[in-house]
């Protein structure tokens, strides 16, 4: 019986055995199809994927958030979409191309603005000091405007007015006295018909104030000296130089011209006017002056008595005579 009951019961251990493998081979069936369809090779991948307890309630942590940020964010968007509706979409490339354009503006602006400042320092240092300059400059302007006022009137260079260099005011001084003397000795030469005087010169003209006129006494009118004939001229030029030795001997007190020495000019004058310049030469050479004339004219020989006579030999040399008369 015990045997009976022992048999019996390995016969339904064997079935449920077999049961349970082909369960057991389903199973693992599918286990291994659960495995691939969840993109793991094996078991070990599995296995080595499985997340321990705490990282996968940190991961609901953060898919719980997620869930909630994107409730929060579908409800921002329909609320956006009301306020879409009925807009279009902006082409945002413009706009942004836009924007870089006024990025590099905006640059380029703020590189000018450093500089712009650098100057504003630099010249809010120097502006003091170009103040004083400035203030130094407009003086020495006022100053160097005064000293062009007076050196304008010094050189007679003043628009509208005669043109009388300062140095020629003062020489007109001595001038006039050049003239009174000199005016003696050619009324004498001319036989009262010349006198010298200044040129009345007009103004704005090239600078002036030492030019000569000479009065005619036959026509009563002054005219310029370069109207007189070579004679003239000659007896004109040996009255200036005899009154400018008169005045310079004049105004220097014990200072004597008592030598003159005239170079040639007698050629040009008429017989008279010879006479009358030898009768002045005469008296100056009457006194304790020497004078010297120095000229080839052959009519002079027998007006003056003392003579240095150059006469060339034969053989081309000269030789020196003095000739004296009693």
């Amino acid at each position: 019986s015990a045997l009976h009951t022992a048999q019996s019961r390995r016969q339904d251990g064997q079935a449920a055995l077999e049961t349970q493998q082909r369960a057991a081979a389903e199973a693992a069936e599918a286990w291994q199809n659960a495995l691939g369809d969840h993109g793991f090779s094996d078991e070990a991948s599995y296995e080595k994927a499985v997340m321990p307890d705490s990282a996968m309630k940190a991961s609901k942590a953060k898919i719980d958030q997620y869930d909630r940020q994107r409730l929060s964010v579908e409800a921002a968007v329909q609320s956006l979409t009301e306020l879409w509706a009925d807009k279009q979409t902006i082409d945002v490339t413009v706009l942004t191309e836009q924007k870089a354009e006024i990025d590099q503006k905006l640059k380029v602006s703020d590189a000018a603005q450093r500089r712009i400042s650098a100057v504003l320092t630099q010249n809010q240092r120097i502006l003091p000091r170009l103040k004083a300059s400035a203030q130094r400059l407009k003086a020495l302007a006022e100053d160097a405007e005064q000293t062009a006022d007076l050196y304008r009137t010094a050189s007679g260079s003043i628009t509208g007015a005669q043109k009388l260099p300062f140095e020629n005011y003062i020489l007109q001084y001595y001038f006039r006295r050049v003239l009174v003397e000199a005016n003696r000795r050619l009324a004498t030469m001319s036989d009262g018909r010349y006198s010298l005087c200044q040129k009345q010169e007009e103004a704005g003209k090239a600078k002036s104030g030492l030019l000569l006129d000479v009065l005619d006494r036959h026509t009563g009118k002054s005219r310029d000296v370069s109207t007189l004939s070579g004679g003239e001229s000659f007896l004109a030029s040996l009255a200036l130089a005899l009154g400018f030795a008169d005045a310079v001997q004049a105004r220097q007190g014990g200072v004597r011209l008592d030598t003159l020495f005239i170079d040639e000019g007698f050629g040009t004058l008429d017989e008279e006017a010879l006479s009358r310049a030898m009768d002045v030469l005469r008296n100056l050479a009457g006194g304790s002056r020497l004078i010297g004339v120095i000229s080839h004219v052959t009519g002079l020989k027998d007006a003056i008595d003392q003579k240095l006579l150059v006469r060339r030999d034969a053989l081309g040399a000269s030789h020196i005579l003095i000739s004296a008369s009693e």
